[in-house]
């Protein structure tokens, strides 16, 4: 293998990683200890707010009554949409009532919650380099 093959392969392999960053978020007001929390990151509308299938990367921690710290680890940097899920129940879901309400916490990056369905767009933060993000669960 000649050498520029080298240097092309040597940056191929090492480009994803290079553009890799962790995000860890501080999750405050955990009502109980119920379930888990999750974390998950959307690079586009597809499958947000709570598609757990859909997310680009995804974490998930016991919950915990206060707070709680969870990181995503190897996060594809630039713009993305980051939600936090307090799955009470565990069954990997966000439960919501007969209208639409979720019957679990809820905090997104980006703008804060209001009582309307959140838009990928309000929530989209940019992520270039590692963060630490805090974000608020509510709940209804």
């Amino acid at each position: 293998m000649n050498a520029l093959a080298r240097s092309l392969l040597f940056f191929a392999v090492l480009s994803p990683i290079a553009n890799a960053i962790d995000i860890t978020i501080n999750v405050q007001g955990i009502r109980n200890k119920n379930g888990k929390i999750a974390a998950l990151v959307f690079s586009n509308q597809n499958g947000f707010p709570s598609e757990v299938a859909k997310a680009l990367a995804q974490a998930r921690i016991d919950a915990a009554t206060g707070n709680a710290t969870i990181t995503l680890k190897n996060v594809p940097a630039g713009k993305i949409a980051i939600t936090i899920l307090h799955d009470e129940n565990n069954n990997g879901k966000l439960d919501t009532n007969f209208v639409g309400i979720p019957k679990e916490g809820v905090a997104m990056s980006g703008k804060p919650l209001g009582n309307a369905a959140p838009k990928f767009e309000d929530s989209v933060i940019e992520c270039n380099a590692d963060k630490t993000l805090m974000l608020t669960l509510k709940y209804w």
